[in-house]
């Protein structure tokens, strides 16, 4: 491969990813009410079945709006390494 194609190869990828980022954090309002759906369908049915969840459970923590703050903060910083990452590369192989 030469480096002209190696660049190439590493800008399609860096734009697939900033693109892919970008999709993603568009949909993640839909992510967000999907899931508080499934919370709310969720809690009763353990209740009919006599499984009381705890104060303490997964869904105390992992709220939707805080996987919405997670995944906001995380995408961005996870695309830029990955740009990174993959810029060094390409600068070795020239």
């Amino acid at each position: 491969m030469t480096a002209v194609a190696a660049i190439a190869f590493g800008l399609y990828i860096i734009f697939a990813l900033d693109i892919a980022t970008m999709l993603i954090r568009e949909k993640l309002p839909t992510y967000e009410q999907h899931l508080a759906s499934l919370y709310a369908q969720l809690t009763p049915a353990m209740s009919a079945r006599g499984i009381v969840a705890p104060s303490l459970s997964i869904k105390n923590a992992l709220t939707p709006e805080r996987i919405s703050e997670i995944t906001r903060v995380l995408l961005p910083e996870a695309g830029a390494l990955i740009s990174n990452g993959l810029l060094v590369t390409l600068f070795a192989f020239c």
